[in-house]
């Protein structure tokens, strides 16, 4: 490991804001796993969109899911104060953004999240405890490796660790049932699934 500097005192409550899509959150699963190696008595919760939240709950290395739905404007019904509350009732001493957004810092800024950690983007610096510079080779980079990266000012070293999604029982009989109605014997065949679709950048 490295030597780790920040936060001075050991993080007991920690909270990580998932990437919004699909599959950036997927990508950024190796965090949890980390993190969890690195402060393993600490509790971790999660916080992303409600959408992707069912990928997070089987998860071993999350103790907690803080999912909600995107607030709808500043004066609406979902509006970000919701969560802000939220995030002030919890008390975490942690706060590690894989998100770009001002919004997002501001949540964190705003709801009292301590020692809060995240990239150096879209002018939100000054409501960062550690502000971390974009990778130079940020694009050539797959991007486990840049949300990996973000870890550094806590000591983490960059490890082999891999996306992973975990599935229940329940779920893993589903499928099973399923492939069976298309004749597929998923203890015999070789199964490969594809979804060519993104919705941005080079994907």
């Amino acid at each position: 490991m490295l030597n780790k500097k920040w936060p001075k005192k050991e993080p007991t409550n920690i909270i990580i804001r998932m990437p919004n899509w699909l599959g950036d959150l997927v990508m950024a699963t190796p965090v949890l796993e980390d993190v969890h190696r690195y402060f393993p008595g600490a509790e971790i919760t999660v916080m992303c969109q409600a959408n992707v939240a069912p990928l997070l709950k089987n998860n071993p290395y999350v103790d907690d899911v803080f999912s909600y739905h995107r607030p709808n404007g500043w004066l609406h019904h979902t509006h970000p104060y919701a969560i802000i509350d939220s995030l002030k009732m919890h008390n975490y001493d942690l706060g590690i953004l894989l998100t770009n957004s001002f919004s997002s810092a501001w949540w964190y800024w705003c709801g009292g999240v301590q020692n809060r950690l995240a990239f150096s983007t879209n002018l939100r610096r000054p409501l960062l405890d550690k502000a971390v510079s974009f990778p130079a080779r940020k694009e050539q980079q797959h991007l486990v490796i840049t949300y990996k990266m973000l870890l550094e000012p806590l000591g983490i070293d960059i490890s082999d660790t891999r996306p992973k999604l975990y599935v229940s029982d329940e779920e893993l009989t589903h499928a099973k049932e399923m492939l069976e109605t298309f004749s597929v014997d998923p203890d015999k065949d070789v199964v490969i699934g594809i979804n060519p679709g993104a919705a941005y950048g080079s994907a």
